[in-house]
């Protein structure tokens, strides 16, 4: 009597339609997580630019300056240098307009009074970081579906 070993093709064939279709379920599932947390990986990375510039003009003595540039880049100037930086493919700035720029004076890393916020907006979610009061501190809210 001869014994068969291995699987037949259509059972293997069997085997690989249901992990696609389990595959693709997955996929679909998980895709607003990752991109939600694109938004908010974007939103920490202008933030910690913002902290970046200042604790710059605290230590040097040098004002420092945050400017949108773009739709979806910024400029960080700190001293005499300036530094380019674009947010990920598929994401973009809401607020401030364009040309809007936050300033950091030395030696205190103040700012003026008037608080500013940056949103940045992308596959339906938002997030903001908003620089508050005369000290310049930085806060990151949440990732929220955009409105």
């Amino acid at each position: 009597m001869m014994r068969r070993r291995g699987f037949s093709l259509v059972e293997l064939l069997i085997v690989l339609a249901v992990l696609g279709a389990v595959l693709a379920v997955g996929y679909a599932s998980l895709r607003p997580l990752t991109q939600r947390s694109r938004v908010g990986e974007a939103t920490a990375a202008v933030a910690a630019s913002l902290q970046r510039a200042r604790s710059f003009a605290q230590r040097a003595n040098l004002p420092a300056r945050w400017e949108r540039t773009g739709a979806a880049s910024y400029r960080l100037t700190l001293g005499a240098n300036a530094v380019d930086a674009r947010l990920p493919a598929g994401l973009t700035f809401a607020n401030p307009p364009v040309g809007g720029r936050i300033t950091y004076t030395a030696p205190y890393g103040e700012i003026d009074a008037v608080p500013h916020r940056i949103t940045i907006r992308g596959y339906g979610f938002e997030a903001d970081v908003r620089v508050v009061g005369v000290t310049g501190k930085v806060i990151r809210s949440n990732v929220r579906r955009a409105p």
